[in-house]
């Protein structure tokens, strides 16, 4: 049994490079793999399968930069294999930019890459994290009534992204402080 057995995986731009080895090395681990990318990725679901199980992998044609694609990758992930444990956004796109003065850069082709590279990862979030964060709030001792709690990992890890990687404000940090549980009452004394 590998370290991810019974953990489900998406792994965006995973059909090829960098993102073909993560489907790979998650799948050696134990994890089902879905595997979304903008080409077919249908040839590295097959080696998967060949080596780890029918049931162990699937892939779907998905632009990270469509909401409604990424709905339907969501969905398709959670009716074939009933939950979402671990997101790899990696796809991106670089190779079409090329090193040179803002003022020569086509606008279009600026908005694509921001639309995979920033507006992907934002959507894929967005419609993963309820699905990995859900199941848990039950298990997790920190969020019962009475209990002070630092912070749910998921939640942390999340805003510790945002402040090293934010698009939208560069440079910008989470902030650290005391904030209520979205949903919890004022004066219920449950800070996270």
């Amino acid at each position: 049994m590998g370290r991810l057995s019974g953990r489900t995986a998406i792994v965006t731009g995973g059909a090829k490079g960098i993102g073909r080895h993560y489907s790979l090395a998650l799948a050696a681990e134990g994890a089902r793999v879905m595997i979304a990318d903008i080409s077919d990725g249908k040839e590295i679901a097959e080696e998967i399968a060949a080596k780890h199980g029918a049931n162990s992998v699937i892939s779907a044609v998905a632009d990270v930069s469509d909401e409604s694609a990424v709905k339907a990758l969501v969905a398709a992930t959670m009716e074939r294999f009933g939950r979402i444990d671990v997101l790899v956004n990696n796809a991106a796109l670089f190779a079409p930019l090329q090193e040179t003065k803002c003022t020569e850069i086509d606008a279009d082709l600026w908005d694509k890459v921001m639309a995979v590279n920033l507006r992907g990862p934002f959507l894929m979030v967005k419609h993963v994290a309820p699905h990995m964060i859900a199941p848990r709030l039950w298990q997790d001792h920190q969020y019962r009534l009475g209990h002070r709690v630092s912070r749910h990992p998921l939640d942390a890890a999340l805003r510790h992204e945002q402040g090293r990687h934010d698009g939208v404000h560069p440079g910008a940090r989470a902030r650290a402080g005391r904030e209520r549980h979205p949903g919890q009452h004022p004066g219920s004394g449950l800070y996270r």
